[in-house]
C-alpha cells in the first residue's frame, strides 16, 4: 500500500490531521478565489473598453476613441498582471504540499493499472456516505482520511471520458510518462510541462466541482 506524501507528527489523529489540512487548503483556495475574480473583473474591463472603442470608431467620433484606446492599453496590462497572479494562486493551490500528487501529475492506478491525469483533489474522501460503503472506503489502509484524487482516464485503457475518484495510497506515479488522452484534456490542460506535468487552464479550477466528481 503506498504511503502520504507528508507523515503526519506523533500522537495527531487523522481525522485532526485532515483537519488542519482542510483549513490549509481552504486558506489557499480562498486566495485563490480572490485573484481569480480579480481577474475576471479586468477581463470584462478590457471587454467592455474595446466594445466602447469600436463604437467610437464606427461613429467618427476621434477623439473619445483615442482617449479610450489610452485606457484600454492600461486594462490590458492590468488584465495581464491580473492573469499572472491568478494563475500563480492556482498552482499554488492546485498542487499544494499536503498531497503526494499535484493536479497535472500523470498517475498510475496502483491496482487495476490504468493510467490518467490528476484534475483535481480533496483532502479527504468527500463523497457519499452510500459511495463510501459500496467502495469499502473504510476498508483501505489508510481509509477515509487521506487524500482523494479526480482522474481522467486514458483513453486508452477506458474509453468513454471516464473520470474516477481514487484514494492516495491506490495511485502511484507511472515508470514513463506519455500523453493522456481524454476528452477534457484539451479543456482543462495547456499541454505537458518538461518535467512531465500538465499545466492547469484558467478554465479547470471553475469546471472542476461542476464537471467531476464522485459518481
Amino acid at each position: 500500500m503506498g504511503q502520504r506524501g507528508c507523515a503526519r507528527p506523533g500522537g495527531v489523529s487523522k481525522a485532526a490531521s485532515a483537519d488542519a489540512g482542510e483549513v490549509e487548503v481552504w486558506a489557499e483556495e480562498t486566495l485563490m478565489e480572490a485573484q481569480l475574480g480579480a481577474f475576471l473583473q479586468s477581463n470584462t474591463r478590457v471587454a467592455d473598453l474595446e466594445a466602447a472603442l469600436k463604437l467610437e470608431l464606427d461613429a467618427e467620433e476621434y477623439a473619445a476613441a483615442s482617449a479610450t484606446l489610452l485606457l484600454l492599453k492600461q486594462a490590458r496590462l492590468e488584465s495581464a498582471a491580473a492573469r499572472e497572479a491568478a494563475e500563480g494562486a492556482m498552482r499554488r493551490t492546485l498542487r499544494w504540499g499536503a498531497y503526494a500528487h499535484g493536479v497535472g501529475a500523470v498517475v498510475t492506478h496502483r491496482r487495476y493499472g490504468y493510467r490518467g491525469v490528476v484534475a483535481g483533489m480533496d483532502p479527504t474522501c468527500l463523497a457519499s456516505p452510500a459511495w463510501m460503503a459500496a467502495m469499502r472506503v473504510d476498508a483501505l489502509s489508510q481509509g477515509r482520511f487521506q487524500p482523494f484524487y479526480h482522474v481522467l482516464v486514458d483513453e486508452r485503457d477506458r474509453p468513454g471520458g471516464v473520470t474516477t475518484y481514487v484514494a492516495e495510497e491506490n495511485l502511484v506515479a507511472p515508470r514513463g510518462v506519455r500523453p493522456i488522452l481524454h476528452p477534457l484534456m484539451d479543456e482543462l490542460f495547456l499541454g505537458m510541462s518538461k518535467e512531465g506535468v500538465y499545466n492547469p487552464s484558467m478554465k479547470l479550477h471553475l469546471l472542476f466541482r461542476k464537471r467531476l466528481g464522485p459518481q
